[in-house]
């Protein structure tokens, strides 16, 4: 019915195409004291952007103006209101996986190898991507204020930050981790 080919085919760019997906979603979440205060989406990390908001559950019953205070004035305020840059490892996967999906369905030896190639490459970027954004200070150096430079209360706020990698970028590397293997059995066997 289906070939060992055509499945390695199908396999490599599914692969691809849910690693493009999990970029609309949820890639880190920014947290104080383990509460979560704001989301970047892999998207966000491509183009560049401000992180999403996330109320705290502490807030719930409190008026909005009270609420707005939080966001101006709060531990929301240093992450909300910096500008996270273009990350150009999440710009490699994000290309890598675009390619993918073509070499993917390429002719005979082509397909395997290219895709083990694009996987790889995509692998080896979000391994960096994580190294270089695994540290709150790491982000806000690489961040353009677009509020005023911090202050030394802000600075020593910055501690209590942490970076959690969310589901999506976990189920990225582990579907490009699949195609990369899948591709060098398929070409190790064919020797």
């Amino acid at each position: 019915m289906f070939s060992s080919q055509s499945v390695l085919k199908l396999f490599s760019s599914s692969g691809f195409l849910l690693v493009l997906l999990c970029f609309f979603f949820n890639f880190m979440t920014i947290s104080c004291n383990d509460e979560p205060v704001a989301t970047i989406s892999g998207w966000t990390l491509v183009k560049g952007g401000k992180p999403d908001p996330v109320i705290p559950k502490w807030t719930e019953g409190l008026s909005n103006a009270d609420i707005e205070e939080f966001g101006q004035n709060g531990n929301a305020a240093l992450t909300q209101s910096r500008r996270i840059p273009m990350q150009p490892a999440a710009a490699v996967v994000i290309l890598c996986c675009a390619l993918g999906l073509g070499v993917s369905w390429a002719p005979k030896r082509m397909a395997p190898l290219g895709s083990l190639l694009l996987s790889g490459f995509g692998l080896a970027a979000s391994g960096f991507l994580h190294y270089h954004l695994s540290d709150f200070d790491t982000i806000l150096d690489t961040a353009s204020a677009d509020l005023n430079p911090l202050n030394k209360e802000d600075l020593q706020f910055i501690r209590l930050f942490t970076i959690h990698w969310g589901w999506a970028y976990w189920l990225a590397v582990t579907l490009l981790a699949l195609v990369f293997g899948n591709n060098l059995y398929h070409l190790l066997r064919k020797r």
